[in-house]
């Protein structure tokens, strides 16, 4: 039966090629279908014909159209989820579908709990940075010793915050490379501030 608006006959051969440039033109039967008009089977049959009669080239394989996995080994996925904290941030930001990253994730043995305690840490750690920049640039420019810290409430308060999320101050001046009673170098007008 004939859908309203579509010419009564169509060449096979020629609809086997618009319908293939039409799949490939929005990515899925059914879209190539609601354009032309035809259900996403017909489609799917005039694409198949089409390249069995060699009028359009081979359809890719599925594996060559999904992007790359990015989680290709236990260290980077945790790197991943450290630095955007959910699966649908890496999908968007990837394109790879949700599915598949929780798919590696549970062959990982990745849990939720432990995702969520991941970011939220790294998070932190970004953040104690931060912080301290900002208390470097508010008081004299000049890395200050933990004794010199103490004696400002909004230092006692700095220093508790990266004993929290570092362990300690050490590992956290050791982490960014700081040195004590040095200048802070300001790249943005390229000199000591």
């Amino acid at each position: 039966m004939r859908r309203a608006g579509r010419p009564s006959r169509v060449h096979t051969p020629t609809m086997m090629v618009v319908a293939y440039d039409a799949w490939r033109v929005h990515g899925t039967l059914r879209k190539a279908a609601a354009q032309l008009q035809l259900s996403h089977e017909r489609v799917r049959q005039l694409v198949r014909q089409g390249v069995a009669h060699g009028l359009v080239p081979p359809l890719p394989p599925k594996d060559a159209m999904q992007p790359l996995n990015p989680f290709c080994d236990r260290a980077t996925a945790r790197r991943l989820l450290q630095q955007h904290g959910t699966i649908i941030a890496i999908s968007r930001l990837t394109g790879c579908s949700i599915t598949r990253l929780r798919g590696r994730l549970t062959e990982y043995g990745f849990r939720n709990r432990q995702l969520v305690a991941w970011h939220r840490d790294y998070r932190k750690r970004i953040v104690a940075k931060r912080r301290y920049d900002a208390f470097v640039a508010k008081h004299g420019g000049a890395h200050p010793t933990t004794t010199q810290l103490q004696r400002s409430a909004e230092g006692r308060n700095l220093d508790a915050f990266i004993r929290r999320h570092w362990r300690s101050t050490r590992a956290f001046r050791r982490a960014h490379g700081i040195r004590i009673h040095t200048a802070v170098f300001d790249a943005s007008i390229g000199r000591a501030a």
